[in-house]
């Protein structure tokens, strides 16, 4: 049995996942992710930050590249199918 606290985390990641949209892979789509100029990163549902790593050009855009290495301990990774 899992200690109390790893329950209650896993209960209220549960709880907070329910709340949150996606989409129909249940995947999180880029309205789930919000912007933060200041600190020039994204906030990721799970409240974790994806940061600026580089930017490259596709198509004559410019595209800057954002990530975190925070997905493998995720409380809502396996909760919905579809999020790795």
């Amino acid at each position: 049995m899992a200690p109390l606290g790893a329950q209650n985390s896993a209960r209220e990641a549960q709880n907070e996942l329910q709340q949150m949209p996606s989409n129909s892979k249940g995947r999180f789509g880029k309205q789930d992710f919000v912007y933060v100029a200041a600190d020039d990163v994204y906030l990721y549902p799970a409240s974790e930050q994806l940061n600026y790593h580089y930017s490259n050009e596709e198509d004559g855009k410019i595209l800057r590249r954002y990530w975190t290495t925070a997905c493998q301990a995720c409380a809502l990774k396996g909760l919905k199918s579809g999020i790795a």
